[in-house]
């Protein structure tokens, strides 16, 4: 959907990802994700070597992965000028402490997004870029522990306070009590039926980021649907988000072809029926501004603006939608004063 003029210069990063529908899935997955930029750090620490220990290459990793049976760990940096990124390179991937220990249950995985690119080459930085949209990283430094087949199931990244290799391995082995919590309940999946069944896939799920069980349980996320197709097990965040993501769809085809109102339609009956929660609501109702904008119905959007936060004033949505309000009612009256 072309955004509105008057969205064009009020947070962009909000509009495009509340009310902009360009980013339907498709498109998702094509877009570049850039880490934040950040002052450059203090110290001159060069992490371009690889660390004794980590290897490059998610695909070789995997291999390595399934031949060893160990789990992957996906270190997504930026090693030379991200200061949290320094600081867990610095005291804890680069520890022999850390790096033994943590060998013996991991394949270690650095994928970095370095200032410096001409210490990667171009395959190896267009590989690293391929791995960070399939699990959707957008910030650095983020490490996702995942299967030997790839299929995540935690995520941690750099912590505030003590930072040793002795304290990031615990946590670390910790997480890794969700995989082994998974296959327990994939293990129980198997052996029942009906309701049980999808709630034990379901429980082995829980927690999960929906857009990645989409992307990498799908198999296991349609057993559940095709058992419970109206609450998905409990997994009722995963059925929104696939809900929303295909009407995204539909409504970028009604933008294509002007057709606000039909799109308005389509987000009542969407509220009607497949949004649950609160928040859910008001997410939904956001994505109307776009289409009251484009009509031209400006009281409309300050009325359809509070009640997205009345629905639920301090919840993500919400707080957006207040930072938002004044300069979107600035904006429509600069609109108005123009068309005297």
């Amino acid at each position: 959907m072309k955004l509105p003029t008057v969205f064009q210069t009020v947070s962009v990063s909000l509009v495009l990802g509340l009310i902009g529908l360009t980013a339907a899935s498709a498109e998702e997955n094509k877009k570049v994700v850039k880490a934040p930029v950040l002052p450059p750090p203090n110290t001159d620490t060069d992490f371009s070597e690889l660390p004794e220990g980590w290897m490059v290459g998610f695909e070789r990793a995997k291999r390595l992965a399934l031949d060893t049976k160990r789990d992957l760990f996906l270190s997504f940096a930026a090693t030379d000028w991200i200061p949290p990124s320094i600081d867990l390179e610095d005291k804890v991937f680069t520890r022999k402490a850390f790096v033994d220990a943590a060998s013996e249950h991991f394949v270690l995985v650095r994928l970095d997004f370095p200032r410096k690119r001409h210490v990667q080459s171009e395959e190896l930085q267009k590989a690293n870029m391929k791995v960070n949209l399939e699990y959707y990283v957008s910030s650095y430094p983020k490490v996702i522990l995942a299967d030997y087949q790839g299929r995540p199931y935690a995520e941690t990244g750099w912590q505030t306070g003590e930072l040793t290799p002795e304290s990031y391995l615990k946590q670390v082995m910790s997480l890794r009590e969700i995989r082994l919590a998974r296959d327990r309940a994939f293990d129980a999946a198997s052996k029942s039926a009906g309701m049980k069944k999808a709630e034990n896939v379901a429980k082995g799920l829980a927690g999960i980021d929906p857009k990645l069980v989409l992307r990498f349980y799908e198999p296991e996320f349609r057993q559940i649907m095709a058992i419970d197709p109206d609450e998905g097990a409990g997994l009722g965040e995963v059925v929104f988000y696939e809900h929303k993501t295909n009407l995204k769809t539909k409504l970028n085809g009604l933008a294509e072809e002007k057709k606000w109102e039909d799109a308005l339609a389509e987000l009542d009956t969407f509220i009607e029926q497949s949004a649950k929660t609160a928040e859910q609501k008001q997410e939904i109702q956001f994505f109307k501004l776009g289409s009251l904008m484009q009509l031209g119905r400006h009281s409309e959007v300050m009325i359809v603006l509070d009640k997205v936060i009345a629905i639920a004033p301090n919840s993500t949505v919400g707080k957006q939608a207040r930072g938002l309000k004044p300069e979107l009612a600035k904006q429509i009256r600069a609109i108005k004063d123009r068309e005297r």
